[in-house]
């Protein structure tokens, strides 16, 4: 199993989360959804990366903003799911039109992960997520 941590722009999680559910075929009219399709956690999040901060001006002084409004997308998943969520996710952000600079566009960090236990019924590992 994997974590997969996704730094991006607020504006392009609503494209992702519709690519997921393409690519892992839900089918939200009728309820249900295909086995595989992960679990997803977003966070809104501030942060900035190697960069520095922008000067703005405002009311006729100069202040620095040092962060940026991000979201984080945390999802763990079959470790033959990885490559194909990562590719559509940096597919669907390098395309979006949302995201107009190209140089900020985000992060995708992939970690293992030893275990995981569902509470209700302490089913472990890929039964824990499936």
């Amino acid at each position: 199993m994997k974590k997969i941590e996704v730094i991006v722009p607020q504006v392009v999680v609503e494209v992702i989360k519709k690519r997921l559910k393409e690519i892992f075929g839900e089918d939200i009219k009728n309820g249900k959804r295909n086995e595989g399709y992960p679990g997803i956690t977003i966070y809104e999040v501030e942060g900035r990366g190697l960069g520095h901060g922008d000067i703005h001006i405002w009311g006729g002084k100069k202040f620095e903003v040092n962060t940026f409004p991000k979201s984080k997308i945390e999802m763990v998943v079959l470790d033959e799911d990885v490559e194909r969520i990562v590719e559509n996710i940096i597919v669907v952000v390098n395309e979006s039109e949302l995201v107009a600079d190209t140089k900020h566009k985000g992060k995708i960090f992939i970690s293992t992960v030893d275990d995981c236990i569902r509470i209700r019924d302490r089913s472990r590992g890929e039964d824990a997520i499936n």
